[in-house]
This record gives structure tokens, C-alpha cells and sequence, in this order.
């Protein structure tokens, strides 16, 4: 998937609606890497450089989104779709960019010693990224409809294996 997604980079059009699957499945994989590298973490000086790690990848994605297409992905509803979950991974990030600063303005280096009765403030920006969290499943479950829908007007069935990183995303 990662190679698929790193050929993007250098496609602009696709005429294999396959290939354009995985292309996109790729970017998201890459994006899904940093994530799960992201989710164990527990010093902030480590996962502010993860969660900058992400926002570019996110960035590179959105980026080589925007500039790819297919004709057989009509109206670019798959496409858009990604971006719409790429916008979501985005807006997740720069919460934890903002929980981390505030973490650094109260003088937590570890997120191990988050305690909730620390402060309002870093208790109100924790809310704001498990809101965000909520709403991985239905724009995910959102963005597997329309991924479904393009391989049925492709023309070819998607594969009905597990994401090699779904184990993961469950263990985390």
C-alpha cells in the first residue's frame, strides 16, 4: 500500500480505477503509520515531533490528493470523501498540537503524569480530541461506502482481507 501511495506522487491521472484505489489506500496507510507510531507515546517532547511527523504526512496526502484524479470516480465523490477523512486526521492532529503546548505551559513533560484534576484547560482540549475521536467511525464507515461505491461503478470488487495496520488500530 505505502508503494502505491509514494507512486502517487509522480500520477496526476489514472485510467486504472484499481491503481487509483490503491493509490489512495496507500496515502492513508502512510498516514495510518504515523498514527499508530503516535498512539503509545507518552513523553511530549516525543510526540510533538510525531504529531509534526503527521501533520506533514497529512499535508502531502491532502497535496497529492488534490492533484490526482480518475475519471472513472464520478463527480470525484471517492476523492473527496478522502480528503474529507484526511481533513478530520488534520483537525485530530492540531488538537494534540494544541493539548501538547499546553501541556509545555504547565510544565508536564510526560503524558503519564496527565492527571485530570491538573487543569481545566488541558481537560477541555483532551474533550476537544476525543469529540474528534468520535468522529473516526462514521466518517470513516462514510468514506468505506463511497470507496465501495467507486469499485462497484469501476467495475472491479474490492478485496475482502483485513488492512494489514486493522490489528494494530484494535490492540491500541
Amino acid at each position: 500500500y505505502v508503494e502505491s501511495g509514494d507512486k502517487a506522487k509522480n500520477k496526476s491521472v489514472y485510467t486504472d480505477a484499481v491503481e487509483f484505489n490503491d493509490a489512495i489506500v496507500g496515502l492513508d496507510t502512510k498516514i495510518s503509520i504515523e498514527i499508530i507510531k503516535f498512539m503509545p507515546m507518552e513523553d511530549v517532547e516525543e510526540m510533538r515531533k510525531q504529531v509534526s511527523v503527521m501533520q506533514q504526512e497529512i499535508a502531502s496526502a491532502i497535496d497529492i490528493l488534490q492533484n490526482i484524479s480518475c475519471a472513472k470516480d464520478k463527480n470525484n465523490k471517492f476523492k473527496n470523501a478522502t480528503i474529507s477523512l484526511f481533513n478530520l486526521y488534520d483537525s485530530w492532529a492540531d488538537a494534540w498540537s494544541s493539548f501538547l503546548d499546553e501541556m509545555d505551559n504547565e510544565d508536564i513533560d510526560d503524558f503519564s503524569n496527565y492527571n485530570e484534576t491538573i487543569s481545566e484547560t488541558l481537560n477541555d482540549k483532551l474533550y476537544n480530541i476525543s469529540e474528534l475521536e468520535f468522529e473516526f467511525e462514521p466518517v470513516g464507515n462514510s468514506w468505506l461506502s463511497d470507496q465501495e461505491d467507486f469499485s462497484k461503478e469501476a467495475g472491479f470488487v474490492l478485496s475482502t482481507e483485513d488492512h494489514p495496520l486493522d490489528e494494530e488500530f484494535e490492540n491500541l
